[in-house]
């Protein structure tokens, strides 16, 4: 097709458009008359009577019945559903029977506050087996409204005296306080023990080694100073001669201290570390800022050369070496065995 034709097309088109266009605009002017006039009462009346009337609807509802035996108690498969499990009832578990406070715990020492029960904190030791598996044995004081660990969680610290901790439950049955007394302790040869009925009862010193070392093994003469409990070490061997060596300087460049007075009378009555450097020596054998050397197997020390002077004096006859220490105002001792010779 060429450009000639295509343009007779297009004009061809165009005239064809243009009459229809003509046409409509002379069939609106036209009928224009009429379509002004409105449509009369009568003639709307004559259409809306012409439209037949829908049926009144249905006042009839489906029965409830008819809908639970469709969709309730059946399912789409035509099969009854399962019967339905029974609930569980609501039983209310009987409370445990609250023991006497002074058989769940032992108080072994408080601190008081003078100024703020809030201060105050007793040091206790947990004999239930419940409580025992709830707080840590690093985790052994109580304050003023604290509660113990379930299930004696209605057990509340209600105040701490010097001579006594009292105790108050926040259960529904009535209950009066109780009180529970700290043991009593006495000095014997520097070394803090309990007090019984009849005095002082006698620490028992042995030199035997009872438990194995961390790593399992029983070794009573180790190269390196070995931890065999919590506050007991088996010096080794090449930790004495390093010591006997260089003492001076791990002294020096290891630790801070200072003398440490009573607060009452002003004596001295021990060496308060200031400073441990980690890793060291005197870490790796416990020694911790902010505790008080007292005494060495009685000895009392007030001056770090004193006490040197006696270590080298009793070395040659003693095995056991029983530190006094003092910690947060608590008085404890730290074992050392010598190498056997």
């Amino acid at each position: 097709m060429n450009v000639t034709r295509t343009k007779s097309l297009i004009w061809l088109g165009s005239f064809g458009l243009t009459g229809y266009l003509s046409f409509f605009v002379y069939e609106f002017i036209k009928n224009q008359p009429d379509l002004q006039e409105g449509v009369s009462t009568k003639e709307q009346v004559e259409v809306l009577g012409s439209v037949e009337v829908p049926p009144p609807p249905r006042d009839e509802l489906v029965k409830y019945s008819e809908i639970e035996r469709t969709f309730h108690k059946l399912n789409w498969t035509g099969k009854a559903p399962p019967k339905p499990k029974p609930q569980p009832t609501n039983e209310v578990k009987p409370k445990p029977k609250l023991k006497p406070v002074a058989e769940l715990l032992n108080v072994l020492l408080v601190q008081v506050d003078t100024d703020d029960q809030a201060g105050s904190m007793a040091f206790v030791e947990f004999i239930d087996p419940k409580l025992k598996d709830k707080r840590s044995s690093e985790d052994r004081t109580l304050h003023v409204g604290e509660a113990l660990a379930a299930p004696y969680e209605m057990i509340v610290v209600d105040a701490i005296e010097v001579g006594a901790v009292w105790f108050r439950f926040e259960a529904e049955e009535p209950r009066e306080r109780e009180l529970v007394e700290p043991e009593r302790y006495a000095s014997v040869n520097g070394i803090i023990v309990k007090a019984g009925p009849d005095g002082a009862i006698q620490p028992v010193r042995t030199s035997v080694i009872r438990e194995a070392s961390p790593n399992g093994s029983r070794s009573f003469n180790p190269k390196v100073t070995q931890r065999i409990r919590r506050e007991e070490f088996l010096i080794g061997t090449e930790t004495i001669a390093q010591i006997e060596q260089d003492y001076t300087s791990i002294l020096s460049r290891d630790l801070r201290w200072e003398r440490h007075r009573d607060p009452n009378t002003g004596q001295v009555t021990g060496l308060r570390v200031t400073h441990v450097a980690p890793g060291s020596l005197p870490e790796t054998h416990g020694l911790l800022p902010g505790e008080v050397v007292k005494a060495i197997n009685g000895y009392k020390v007030t001056s770090l050369n004193g006490a040197i002077a006696y270590v080298k004096k009793e070395a040659a006859t003693t095995n056991d070496w029983l530190v006094l220490i003092e910690r947060y105002g608590r008085e404890y001792t730290r074992t050392f065995h010598s190498p056997q010779q």
